[in-house]
């Protein structure tokens, strides 16, 4: 899903995109609250839709944390859920948004 070489400590993951939402809309959006090594959105294979998810990161910890305490986002328009990408051994590194809220990864 997101690749290996991608520092995962310093990454987001953005869900409830709007369908029209582009890589490019990402970045402009999330660049205001620093500098952007990579921003991407899933595509069905077969459809060439998006999956309306994403992934944002950043060149350091300290933007990531600015772009969760100043949750929420809204991107075209629409509400978005942003999260902190979680480690690979498991360990939740996320913030929940609200106490009912819970999504898996």
């Amino acid at each position: 899903m997101f690749a290996s070489y991608v520092d995962k400590a310093r990454s987001i993951f953005i869900a409830r995109l709007p369908w029209i939402t582009s890589p490019e809309v990402l970045r402009q959006y999330f660049g205001k609250y620093g500098n952007i090594t990579r921003a991407s959105i899933v595509y069905d294979k077969d459809t060439g839709r998006s999956r309306r998810y994403g992934f944002v990161e950043f060149s350091s910890k300290s933007i990531l944390q600015k772009v969760l305490d100043r949750r929420p986002h809204v991107i075209d328009g629409v509400e978005v859920l942003v999260k902190e990408v979680q480690n690979q051994s498991g360990t939740d590194t996320q913030r929940p948004t609200s106490a009912n809220e819970e999504i898996s990864i």
